[in-house]
């Protein structure tokens, strides 16, 4: 496996509104944790061991406890072409810190 465990957890909110009768715009948040603090690990661990499942290895290697917020808008644009035929523009910005 080339790439470390990470456990995420967050919480996020989001705000649709439609404009007019052809443009939507979409604005999300979300706020969390990854790493140990995330508690995944001890999940997944408590859960392998109830149903039996050998325990999974990699956790010792989860990538760093951090605090992450992402924010994305989009915005779609409905343009008619025809009867029931429209084309859809979707443009969009998605920020998450490296």
């Amino acid at each position: 496996m080339d790439r470390p465990y990470a456990g995420w957890n967050y919480g996020g909110f989001s705000i649709t509104r439609l404009k007019g009768l052809s443009t939507i715009s979409h604005l999300e948040a979300e706020v969390g944790v990854v790493g140990k603090i995330s508690g995944k690990g001890q999940i997944q661990s408590w859960w392998h061991g109830r149903v039996g499942f050998p325990e999974p290895r990699g956790w010792n290697s989860q990538i760093s406890n951090e605090v992450v917020l992402n924010v994305n808008y989009q915005l779609l644009k409905s343009i008619y072409v025809a009867p029931e035929i429209d084309f859809v523009s979707t443009s969009g910005v998605f920020g998450e810190p490296d």
